[in-house]
């Protein structure tokens, strides 16, 4: 190859239209991607300041996943989360 040669270039993958999921889906898995600490994928962790927030997390939490919520307060707040094994549930695909 030498300067001026014409260079192919592949076009970007689209993005996969078969994964749907709820808006609190969303917003619950970037505010674990951001601010959780995942424990053996048992138990989700946030430890903050800021208790209205704690609470919208568990809040929305129950909404997903009908699991349970334990908050510590004094101090720092510490939110537990954690899941049944049967309300887990695979996000479903567009038909």
């Amino acid at each position: 190859m030498k300067s001026g040669d014409p260079l192919a270039l592949a076009k970007p993958m689209p993005a996969p239209s078969f994964v749907t999921c709820t808006d609190d889906e969303a917003w619950l898995l970037g505010v674990v991607a951001t601010f959780g600490d995942v424990k053996d994928r048992k138990d989700i962790r946030f430890t903050s300041d800021d208790a209205p927030f704690l609470e919208k997390v568990g809040i929305v939490w129950k909404r997903v996943s009908t699991g349970f919520v334990n908050i510590r307060t004094g101090g720092r707040s510490v939110l537990h989360l954690t899941g049944r094994r049967s309300s887990r549930r695979t996000l479903p695909t567009k038909s």
